[in-house]
């Protein structure tokens, strides 16, 4: 069910009056904002959800909220649902018994944002991975491409260090002032263009990728889409 709560009951489709005539039936409502609550006919799309999680206030550059480059809700909600279904499933394996499930589009994307909202109630004012650590950001290359930095672990670190050529770095990566270490990484890394830095990390385990456009990675050989299988037997 993808209408709004008691739009389909009201076609004599609802939940409860399929499953009186099949109590195994397994009745998945995805909506906006849940099957109960003040804004269960509250109409909504993508950005609504994102905004009201928190997660578009994530992505502001300048103080500027930016648009993700996908739906982040309507995709999450949707894995969302399938993992409620195949639950549901399992449990009917063992009892018998059908269910409803009830999945809020915007309840799906709160999940996301599970660890900002840990850090927001037991360290206020702290952001977890948000590109202020010089370790775990994004950096400009001399040709106007971009590099993205994971290199959280220690020996992630040592070894991005190591491939810039600048190891007097490697004991500063829980410096203090993390934006004079970034400015000194993003020194060296805008001296070289991006196809340059794409090669010296290409075989390098550093947690270091090239941010690839659209068009990159559709083709890229690394990359590939794959819906999980069962083995063959």
């Amino acid at each position: 069910d993808g209408l709004r709560p008691g739009a389909l009951e009201r076609m004599g489709l609802g939940a409860r009056q399929l499953r009186s005539l099949n109590p195994r039936l397994i009745y998945c409502a995805l909506s906006g904002y849940g099957l109960s609550g003040v804004n269960r006919e509250r109409a909504g799309h993508d950005l609504d959800f994102i905004a009201r999680s928190g997660l578009l206030a994530t992505t502001a550059v300048g103080g500027v909220p930016a648009l993700p480059g996908t739906q982040l809700a309507d995709m999450v909600s949707g894995l969302t649902a399938v993992t409620a279904i195949l639950a549901a499933l399992q449990t009917r394996e063992r009892s018998g018994a059908g269910g409803i499930l009830d999945v809020s589009m915007l309840e799906a994307t709160r999940w996301l944002m599970t660890p900002w909202y840990e850090v927001a109630r037991l360290r206020p004012g702290a952001q977890p991975l948000d590109g202020n650590q010089a370790s775990y950001r994004v950096y400009r290359t001399a040709d106007g491409r971009y590099l993205a930095v994971a290199a959280l672990e220690a020996h992630f670190w040592t070894r991005f260090c190591q491939a810039l050529g600048r190891p007097e770095l490697i004991g500063h990566q829980h410096d203090a002032d993390q934006a004079a270490l970034a400015a000194e990484v993003a020194a060296t890394i805008a001296e070289r263009p991006f196809a340059e830095w794409r090669q010296i990390f290409a075989d390098l385990d550093a947690c270091v990728s090239p941010v690839l456009t659209v068009a990159e990675a559709a083709a890229d050989g690394v990359v590939s889409i794959r819906l999980p299988v069962a083995p063959s037997s």
